[in-house]
């Protein structure tokens, strides 16, 4: 119960900053708000949950793929043919994952922004055109290169510490 009143004060302080809010039903409804939202879906919720799912499914791979390699020697076996561990096992998982994690957190992006406007428009009878509007006005360039730079860092520190 706590959540939502905070999440509906949020919507609150959102639409009366950008001065637009209707009335409709007997509570309000705010058409930026939904926008809004998106934007901080994109530059806090998405990166974090993605880095999440990331970490408890590849991490815990890698983490226990090098475990087992270890028990059996095959890092020793690895050492003993002149190959360094480190480039060999860890290397190629770092790269991945900082390939990836960007591409599964602007995937997620754009689902988190396309759960909006189904919100939007089922529950608080915005327009299609009106949702994408103000989306468009409110989310910036560097709410995309923020959310980009947040997943490569958590790409990298996922794999460096699984």
């Amino acid at each position: 119960m706590l959540w939502t009143q905070a999440l509906e004060s949020q919507f609150e302080r959102y639409a009366r900053e950008r001065g637009e809010t209707y009335e409709a039903l007997g509570r309000v409804r705010l058409m930026r708000a939904t926008a809004a939202a998106a934007e901080g879906v994109m530059v806090d919720i998405v990166v974090l949950i993605t880095a999440i799912m990331v970490a408890g499914r590849s991490g815990a791979a890698f983490a226990a793929e090098i475990g087992v390699m270890q028990t059996r020697e095959e890092v020793d076996a690895l050492r003993v043919m002149g190959m360094e561990p480190m480039y060999f096992l860890a290397l190629p998982k770092v790269i991945a994952s900082i390939v990836v994690v960007p591409l599964l957190t602007i995937y997620a992006d754009l689902l988190g922004i396309m759960g909006g406007l189904i919100v939007g428009v089922t529950m608080l009878d915005l327009t299609v055109y009106s949702y994408i509007q103000e989306t468009k006005w409110i989310l910036t360039v560097f709410d995309f290169t923020s959310s980009f730079v947040k997943s490569l860092v958590f790409a990298f520190v996922i794999s460096v510490i699984g």
